[in-house]
């Protein structure tokens, strides 16, 4: 959300993909994180479904919790 931010990591070599979602409050559809203590890449894992979530976590994945608030489908 801060264009500065932007500016200066595109200069630093970094590739602007643009908005990549829009997120909502806490009345929007969560979506749940979790991380991948042992992956060399892709370690990150985000998902709207609470049972993926759930089978990750015991699985070796490190849950973070809700993320954030994502805006619903039409």
């Amino acid at each position: 959300m801060n264009a500065a931010e932007r500016d200066y990591l595109v200069k630093a070599g970094w590739k602007d993909e643009g908005i990549g979602w829009y997120s909502a409050d806490d009345t929007g559809v969560p979506l749940y994180r979790q991380y991948n203590p042992n992956a060399k890449a892709g370690s990150y894992n985000c998902t709207t479904n609470k049972a993926e979530n759930d089978y990750l976590v015991p699985a070796g994945w490190k849950g973070e919790g809700i993320g954030w608030y994502g805006l619903a489908s039409i």
